[in-house]
């Protein structure tokens, strides 16, 4: 799983199925997960610098 995350991201969380969680790497505005086998992508977290969050639900494309 990876996308942009912009400049005034501190951290990504993807919530996946299954409970479980990965926190994503950033580099250079853009975030990477890698996505364990058997789980799939529920939702995605950004954290940013002001402390605040904002969530999105991933959907698979087609």
């Amino acid at each position: 799983m990876g996308g942009v995350a912009g400049s005034d991201v501190r951290a990504v969380i993807v919530r996946l199925t299954k409970k479980g969680t990965v926190w994503a790497t950033l580099r250079r505005g853009t975030f990477y997960a890698a996505v364990p086998a058997g789980h799939n992508v529920r939702t995605v977290v950004k954290v940013l610098t002001d402390g605040s969050h904002t969530s999105f639900t991933a959907t698979r494309s087609r």
